[in-house]
């Protein structure tokens, strides 16, 4: 709601829409990651308020379902995701984690025709086979050189799946050019219960998706597979050798009121630390 510019004769009031109004308010978010993280870069201020942004139950009514069928049909897309975007930004693991909700994240850089691998820290009880709802959350930021003179402008595409597997030595032959199969990276496992496909966040700079998992097995590790691919006709020209990114993570144990989530995933890092400087 807004003041009308035309008041007279009309009313004093109206109401109008844009992502211009939102600005100044993620904007303030932004300044509180900042004071948290003094060294964060711009690609991972991004990655964390779309980390913790969603959807609100409200905004799934507003469109008729027939608006719905006909934008899917004719577009092959999600209206409401066309729309709304990533959602609304939650405040509450925005800026520190808790015992139930822990929030990962990492700066990198990488090379063309390249993936880094991420092993999740995934503690055995976050894993437990018994029925619970548990959440991955994942996003990606990276700030790509452009060129204007093209439809296809982005010089070079980063972009990261979610898989499991026994053993990083596993996942890895997925995405090795000499090993792998069908396609030439592997797409995200649990597919069924993911809120962004793979095709869908990939077109733009920052990519987020969210997992509901109710079973897991304690047997299986979870990974993040980050990879870049330059445009080979003029992508190289304008790209760094080491593009930078930015990668979040947010671990969540809702059913357990018992959780010490946090401490058993600092845990798991220092054991992990722990056996890369004996290798």
């Amino acid at each position: 709601m807004t003041l009308n510019h035309n008041f007279v004769g009309k009313t004093l009031f109206k109401e109008i829409s844009g992502t211009s109004f939102a600005a100044p308010y993620i904007t303030h978010l932004a300044g509180r990651i900042l004071n948290e993280y003094p060294d964060s870069s711009a690609n991972l201020l991004r990655a964390m308020l779309v980390n913790h942004a969603a959807v609100p139950k409200e905004s799934m009514g507003v469109f008729a379902d027939a608006d719905v069928e006909a934008h899917k049909e004719k577009h092959n897309r999600d209206l409401h995701r066309d729309v709304i975007g990533y959602g609304c930004v939650d405040t509450d693991t925005l800026f520190r984690s808790s015992e139930s909700a822990v929030v990962l994240q990492a700066e990198d850089t990488i090379k063309h025709d390249s993936h880094q691998f991420y092993e999740l820290p995934l503690p055995e009880p976050f894993l437990r086979s018994s029925r619970a709802k548990r959440e991955l959350r994942v996003s990606l930021a990276y700030s790509p050189p452009v060129r204007t003179t093209r439809l296809d402008y982005v010089a070079t595409k980063i972009f990261f799946r979610l898989v499991k597997g026994t053993s990083l030595k596993e996942v890895q032959k997925s995405f090795n050019h000499s090993t792998q199969t069908d396609t030439e990276t592997r797409n995200d496992d649990s597919t069924s219960n993911r809120t962004v496909s793979a095709q869908l966040r990939g077109k733009g700079t920052v990519q987020a998706s969210v997992w509901e998992f109710k079973q897991l097995s304690p047997k299986v590790k979870w990974f993040v597979v980050v990879t870049r691919q330059d445009r080979p006709d003029w992508g190289e020209e304008l790209c760094l050798e080491e593009e930078p990114y930015a990668l979040v993570v947010t671990v969540t144990d809702r059913d357990n009121a018992d959780a010490k989530l946090y401490a058993q995933i600092q845990n798991r890092i220092q054991i992990q630390e722990q056996e890369r400087a004996r290798v």
